[in-house]
């Protein structure tokens, strides 16, 4: 599999498989719509976003602002897909065996995914 690297490089990939492109959605417009989150710099060097749906479960739940905090929740996240990308296929963009331990919701499953912006962290209902 190619890495892409940038949106021209994806365009043309792209357009020779499928024809003229009609409509393009960028990570940056998903931000600015809310539907990704983007993890702090602080967490992570490269591009990190969680989906709207995963966020929210991150998210510190009520009645437990005092014992947990939002960066740690966001950092066991990025931690055990740091961990998951480490081993495998290094051409494999994909991960579907993240689990993450949410107090207050349990085990969760996250899938992730390597483009030419950075990795994004999802629910499997999110892809």
């Amino acid at each position: 599999m190619n890495e892409l690297r940038d949106g021209d490089q994806q365009a043309g990939g792209a357009s020779e498989i499928f024809g003229e492109t009609i409509f393009s959605y960028t990570t940056e417009q998903a931000v600015e719509d809310g539907l990704l989150v983007r993890v702090p710099a602080e967490l992570s060097r490269q591009p990190i976003y969680l989906t709207r749906a995963l966020f929210e479960l991150v998210e510190v739940p009520a009645g437990m602002e005092g014992s947990q905090d939002l960066t740690g929740r966001l950092a066991d996240v990025v931690s055990a897909a740091r961990l998951a990308f480490s081993g495998g296929d290094r051409e494999d963009r994909m991960r579907t065996n993240i689990r993450v331990i949410l107090r207050g919701h349990g085990t969760v499953e996250v899938w992730g995914v390597i483009d030419g912006v950075g990795l994004t962290l999802m629910l499997p209902e999110d892809y």
